[in-house]
């Protein structure tokens, strides 16, 4: 028996649950992927990130406005693959 598989289900089975689940945390992980695409390229750093002048703990804001989103991402996929 495999971690998650109900005890009555026979070896290797996928219940509709856990596919449901797993499609759901795809969609997700697919959903931010694409927010994440959109915050670091022109149309969405020029809206969100290009305008803040200054510094971001000694970092110039660009560059932490990147920084932080390749951290969140991480912690996503961290998620991600805890879930899954």
């Amino acid at each position: 028996m495999r971690r998650g598989e109900p005890p009555d289900a026979a070896p290797g089975a996928v219940t509709n649950a856990r596919t449901a689940r797993g499609r759901a945390l795809d969609v997700g992980l697919a959903g931010y992927a694409a927010v994440c695409l959109l915050a670091i390229t022109w149309p969405g750093f020029a809206l969100a990130g290009a305008w803040a002048d200054g510094l971001v703990l000694g970092l110039p804001f660009a560059l932490a406005w990147n920084l932080g989103w390749v951290g969140l991402t991480f912690g996503v996929l961290v998620a991600y693959h805890r879930l899954r």
